[in-house]
């Protein structure tokens, strides 16, 4: 008790120093509309609820570094920058003028979700900084608190369960499809509290989704190629759909912009149009990206998967066993194809349910026009 004790003592030390600088920094920073019109750029809304905490981990990781270099086994360089642009990425998107700007314009909140759900959870996963950041805890944290947590078997299933790559697909397009319901967006921008539920749900499901996909241990432990590529399919046709529908959508459905006042003078429409542009090209093309990426590091460590199935297969000498294994293989391929096709039916109707039931709302009760406008 007492080394847990001490390393509360510890981090919480690294915490309020932080805390108290950032807090005296982010009340001094302008925050008003005539900035917002004037100079965007200087809206700086630094919070110690998040900007503390990403200073912990990244003292965390660094602290993690020295211990494994002195073990010998210290990540890539590539793996270390990848973990403090993740950091940047989530920054950027809750305490930069991103943030600010979001409140006014849809296309800015779609780049903070694409910063939030796609961008940092993907280089977070590319650096796999699990093991920096557990040896980068206080000895009596990781001993009392870390390994119990690790073998206790209902986190475990938990944690298999979400691994999978279908919970994890639906998760990832679900939590999505939710907050971009126009209740809940115009009540995010009106309630910080629900503002803070939506950002941290995106990230955990951009969290769980990349951890699945960039999963690359051999076909027995993670997903196979082609079940990756499926969760990639799923997740930008679910994007396009959606970016469809309010780029070509002709009214206004988010009525909470219009009233808190909309930036460079352009209408409620228009900023729908521009926010549904903006998630289906940028976040699109996040995605793909991790698809490329994914297929390269398919093919790198491919032939030491066929390496091992090769020796495993002549170990056993069990060709039968073998081909049962096939089988049962190419029935999953089967079954995922035919999730897919499932999937993209539900998506499909999803998205023209959704349309019918606006537009038909939007024939009985006009939507408002904004009368603060920010030019």
């Amino acid at each position: 008790m007492s080394e847990v004790m001490v390393a509360g003592g510890w981090i919480g030390g690294l915490i309020l120093l932080p805390w108290l600088l950032i807090g005296l920094a982010g009340a001094h920073l302008p925050d008003s509309l005539a900035v917002l019109r004037n100079a965007p750029w200087e809206l700086w809304r630094l919070t110690p609820v998040v900007s503390v905490p990403l200073f912990v981990i990244g003292c965390l990781y660094v602290r993690g570094l020295r211990g494994l270099e002195a073990a010998g086994m210290r990540p890539s360089a590539w793996q270390q920058v990848s973990f403090f642009a993740a950091l940047a990425a989530i920054f950027a998107a809750l305490q930069s003028p991103i943030e600010a700007l979001a409140d006014h314009s849809l296309a800015m909140n779609m780049v903070a979700h694409m910063l939030l759900r796609s961008t940092a959870p993907a280089l977070l996963m590319l650096a796999q900084p699990r093991a920096v950041l557990v040896r980068g805890l206080p000895s009596g944290f990781r001993r009392r608190i870390i390994a119990p947590l690790a073998n206790n078997r209902g986190a475990r299933v938990l944690v298999g369960l979400l691994s999978h790559p279908l919970p994890a697909t639906v998760l990832f397009v679900g939590v999505l499809y939710v907050w971009m319901l126009p209740r809940w967006q115009d009540l995010a921008l009106s309630d910080g509290g629900v503002r803070d539920l939506m950002n941290v749900t995106l990230l955990l499901s951009g969290v769980i989704f990349f951890w699945c996909l960039f999963d690359m241990r051999a076909a027995s432990g993670g997903p196979t190629i082609g079940t990756r590529l499926l969760m990639i399919w799923g997740a930008e046709l679910a994007n396009v759909l959606i970016g469809y529908y309010l780029t070509y959508a002709s009214h206004p459905i988010y009525p909470a912009y219009a009233q808190l006042g909309l930036v460079w003078g352009i209408s409620p429409l228009a900023n729908q149009n521009y926010g549904g542009q903006t998630l289906w090209v940028c976040d699109t093309m996040t995605i793909a990206f991790a698809a490329m990426l994914v297929i390269y590091l398919w093919s790198r460590d491919e032939g030491r998967f066929r390496a091992h199935a090769h020796d495993a297969v002549r170990a056993s000498l069990d060709l039968d066993a073998h081909f049962a294994r096939q089988r049962a293989g190419n029935r999953r391929v089967a079954l995922a194809l035919l999730g897919f096709v499932g999937m993209i039916v539900a998506v499909m109707s999803l998205s023209v349910g959704f349309y019918v039931v606006h537009y038909r709302r939007a024939e009985r009760r006009p939507a408002p026009i904004s009368l603060n406008q920010i030019p």
